[in-house]
């Protein structure tokens, strides 16, 4: 039997296939050199160096000694542990390690370096670039053999992990690491002290094989070290396919301090971080920046070209473009973190830094409105990365058969980096690129800011209960979160007394300046620095540090280090001194609950005083009863506040 074919159909579509626009591809930001103020990899033999730290290889897979800041961090070597179906415990550490050094510029060292546990390979795929932050590739091809576990352990010496930053937004579990160790998922997690620190990050769920009550990270504290534990395998797992886990890490502080930081207090520098950024016309999210002619209320100086330069600079979403942006039209889809389609809320298209063409596309307009009117800074705001499942532009990891999203952070700190590098290009004297990024901190893409904007967060902490910040953000929390010097970039601390409401204009006439007076008193205690913008009385601190001509020429003498005095519980003292000027101001932190009559018997010959006789105190904020008395200095102090004391020679 013979079917007659189906009918025919056809018909004409109009079908325009357009050039691929300029921006497409483009090479912005993306650079083999080292901007400043990193300094390029190097590599000698087995140790990679970058600026201010070592990573030491070895003979094995991984570092077997980290050095930042001139000091060893490790109690010993990190190890990759397998124990095999018969318990059989074998060591990266004891195993020697072939290595393939491959492509290596100013900005990137790539190798490889791979070993045998036993009768299981382990190859190891790697980068580490100028600011010394590594991404890891562990693969261990499918063999047929049985383990038990396979664990990453880094043991870090426990003056270099005495603190904790676990990533948490409401810096609940940051500060000094509790006995008990802590446990997580996979978010960021970085141990450190006052120098520096160690933090592990990674950008996509770990496939690990795992009990179902346990998780991949863990803290475990020890007598002699803390121990960073990344668990792979805790389960019997036969090793019939290829497993393949990757990460990334980093040693701090990843860069110097931002110069001229300590004059943003006081508004003595050349180049401030303020109020000097601008919005796109409607606040609508437009890379293009479509309508827009000029710098509005920006404070501009001449340079010898003739321009102006602003001394801000844009704001800047990576995740949002606006509907109106015709190029929005064509390429919403591959943009959108989602494998469903493009993401819209209003006239905002969510997009993916993981897709390149919207990478390519942000940089580019960047640079262009650069050509309409040259700035230095940037600002960045809301979330860099946000969870991507599409598929079509790379996005999405299978775990058990599932498509996970994945948080493409290597992304987030491409944009960052070529935003930066670009603009270091355009102005290499000088940048002021500020991330906003509060409460959470991976230096993943974070050393790629001068400036690390903080403490938005705490909108939702301070209340009517706790109008200041003395017991929802101790000492321990801030040095492990906002502290700056530990991490690299400075640290702008935004407060949040108004904008919480947990101060009101009625409250202020009750509680005087206190509130403001304890946090700028803690910000000065890490030598940090502040945006005031939700309090009041900023004007009285500010006034004394100019008195007293507060600048880098201070060194100073922290109170986590300082054997100047003893103080009682929950009283803080950091130290400034000039001594050029001869010169001294003592910084103290009440953080307790009760007024204080403090007598501290100092050690005046430390700070470079011979005779105590000869000495004056100052109280410039408060104008008390602070004096010398019989070589002890004497000053009140309230609860939950500071005093800011000055000793000058008579």
């Amino acid at each position: 039997m013979q079917l007659d074919p189906l009918p025919g159909y056809s018909c004409d579509i109009e079908y325009e296939k357009k050039p691929l626009p300029e921006w497409y591809g483009n090479s912005l930001g993306l650079t083999d050199q080292a901007p400043k103020p990193f300094t390029p990899v190097e590599r000698e033999e087995e140790t990679v160096r970058v600026w201010g730290r070592e990573y030491r290889y070895g003979r094995g897979l991984f570092p077997e000694q980290i050095i930042t800041q001139g000091s060893d961090i490790l109690a010993g070597p990190i190890e990759l542990v397998l124990t095999d179906a018969q318990a059989g415990v074998k060591s990266s550490a004891a195993a020697e390690a072939t290595t393939r050094w491959g492509n290596h510029t100013p900005f990137r060292l790539e190798f490889q370096r791979s070993c045998a546990l036993g009768e299981v390979p382990i190859e190891l795929e790697a980068w580490i670039e100028c600011d010394g932050f590594a991404w890891n590739t562990l693969r261990v091809p499918a063999c047929g053999r049985e383990v038990q576990s396979l664990v990453v352990r880094v043991p870090i010496k426990k003056e270099w992990s005495e603190y904790i930053n676990t990533f948490d937004y409401s810096v609940r579990n940051t500060g000094r690491l509790k006995a008990e160790g802590w446990k997580s998922d996979g978010a960021p997690i970085w141990l450190g002290g006052p120098v520096g620190g160690f933090q592990f990050t990674c950008d996509r769920p770990l496939p690990c094989r795992l009990k179902p009550e346990e998780v991949a990270c863990r803290v475990v504290p020890g007598s002699d070290a803390n121990l960073f534990e990344l668990r792979l395998i805790d389960v019997p797992t036969r090793l019939d396919e290829d497993f393949v886990v990757t990460w990334g890490w980093v040693a701090t502080p990843t860069r110097p301090g931002t110069p001229g930081y300590r004059g943003w207090l006081t508004g003595n520098a050349d180049v401030l971080p303020g109020y000097q950024w601008y919005w796109p016309p409607g606040n609508d999210y437009d890379p293009r920046w479509l309508g827009y002619s000029h710098f509005v209320g920006q404070k501009d100086r001449p340079d010898g070209t003739g321009k102006s330069v602003s001394s801000g600079g844009p704001y800047v979403v990576t995740t949002r473009c606006s509907t109106k942006v015709p190029e929005y039209e064509y390429w919403g889809d591959e943009w959108s973190p989602s494998r469903r389609g493009r993401r819209v809320e209003g006239d905002e298209g969510v997009c993916s830094p993981l897709a390149r063409s919207w990478q390519d596309f942000f940089v580019w307009c960047y640079r262009c409105l650069y050509d309409r009117g040259r700035f230095i800074g940037l600002y960045y705001d809301t979330a860099p990365y946000l969870p991507d499942d599409n598929v079509y532009h790379g996005g999405g990891i299978r775990v058990d058969g599932t498509l996970e999203p994945i948080s493409s952070v290597l992304s987030a700190r491409q944009t960052a980096q070529r935003l930066y590098c670009m603009l270091r290009e355009l102005e290499p004297d000088r940048t002021m690129i500020l991330y906003h990024h509060s409460g959470q901190i991976d230096m993943a893409f974070l050393s790629w800011c001068d400036v690390y904007v903080d403490g938005e967060n705490y909108v939702s902490r301070l209340s009517k209960t706790e109008q200041d910040y003395h017991r929802v953000y101790p000492p321990d929390a801030f040095l492990a979160q906002s502290m700056g010097h530990n991490f690299g970039p400075a640290t702008w601390f935004l407060d949040q007394f108004t904008r919480s409401q947990a101060v009101t204009a009625e409250d202020w006439k009750t509680l005087g300046t206190q509130p403001c007076d304890h946090l700028y008193g803690l910000i000065l205690l890490h030598d940090s620095t502040y945006w005031k913008a939700y309090g009041i009385g900023y004007e009285r601190i500010d006034s004394a540090l100019c008195k007293y001509s507060y600048d880098d020429r201070y060194r100073m003498i922290p109170y986590w280090s300082q054997q100047i005095v003893q103080l009682p519980e929950n009283v803080f003292a950091t130290f400034y001194v000039d001594d050029k000027a001869q010169t001294t101001l003592i910084v103290l932190l009440n953080n307790g609950e009760e007024d204080r009559s403090l007598r501290l018997d100092l050690d005046w010959t430390t700070l470079g005083y011979s005779d105590w006789k000869k000495l004056k105190v100052d109280d410039p904020v408060f104008g008390e009863s602070a004096r010398i008395e019989e070589g002890s200095l004497l000053t009140p102090i309230g609860r939950a506040n500071m005093r800011l004391l000055a000793i000058t020679r008579e």
